[in-house]
């Protein structure tokens, strides 16, 4: 007998230096196990202990993890890749050269403020100051060159992988220029995680900003709009997942497709 593909949502906490604008703000992975994989969306902040506390009352073990995809490369969703040993890492290259780049130039910057606006030109301008300031923070606390882990488990996907049936990668640029979505099908229903492209159900349909700095806001807005065309269950990088058809939030630990 064929495997159901279950998703379970995993509602993490965003320390202080995350982002000191949202440390009540959710933060937010997805396990999705299907008949053959055992799949990571978006891996949380480094050095949190949560998505492995999640991982344990699951019973699974990290070696277990077949496949990770991040959805974009902000710290706060690929903290904790490289202690997936045998994980296949799905990524974007664009938007990896661009969190390296950007990362490197904070780092020798005379003016991070500059330098925020040149790689994120679409930023918050009533936050742009603070913004710049905690990029210069997460880069010299937590960039890494490694990252995304082992350069032998990364794969890019811009190169089209291979993905497990019923899993479905769409881009969605916009709150960087690299950002993707992932699509999970089940028998009866489909689970979008959408990561930071519809940060939260707050976004639905509405023009809101962001608190983090943005990349391009036409290809957001196009990108929230392809999420928004969709049926099933949303899940946003920092919000509880919820039904399309009611708009009601969803509090389980396993959602069944």
């Amino acid at each position: 007998m064929t495997r159901e593909t279950s998703v379970y949502p995993l509602k993490m906490r965003m320390p202080p230096d995350g982002n000191p604008s949202a440390v009540d703000m959710p933060l937010m992975a997805a396990l999705v196990e299907t008949s053959t994989d055992v799949i990571l969306i978006d891996t949380g902040f480094p050095g949190q202990h949560d998505l492995f506390e999640h991982l344990s009352s699951l019973h699974i073990e990290p070696k277990e993890v077949t496949m990770v995809v991040n959805t974009h490369l902000h710290v706060d969703h690929t903290g904790n890749n490289r202690f997936f040993p045998r994980a296949r890492i799905l990524a974007s290259k664009t938007d990896f050269e661009h969190a390296r780049d950007f990362s490197h130039a904070l780092l020798n910057a005379a003016d991070p403020v500059r330098v925020l606006l040149n790689f994120f030109p679409h930023s918050n301008s009533r936050r742009v100051n603070k913004a710049a300031k905690h990029a210069l923070q997460l880069a010299q606390n937590h960039w890494r060159e490694d990252i995304l882990g082992s350069s032998d488990a990364i794969e890019w996907i811009e190169d089209s992988p291979s993905l497990p049936s019923g899993i479905s990668v769409v881009p969605t640029p916009g709150h960087t220029p690299g950002h993707v979505s992932v699509l999970v099908s089940g028998k009866s229903q489909q689970f979008i995680v959408a990561g930071d492209a519809l940060p939260s159900k707050l976004f639905w349909k509405r023009r809101l900003q962001e608190l983090t700095p943005r990349y391009n806001s036409e290809q957001f807005l196009r990108s929230k709009k392809k999420i928004e065309s969709l049926h099933g269950i949303v899940m946003g990088g920092h919000d509880l997942p919820f039904r399309t058809s009611d708009m009601n939030y969803i509090d389980k630990k396993r959602i069944i497709l």
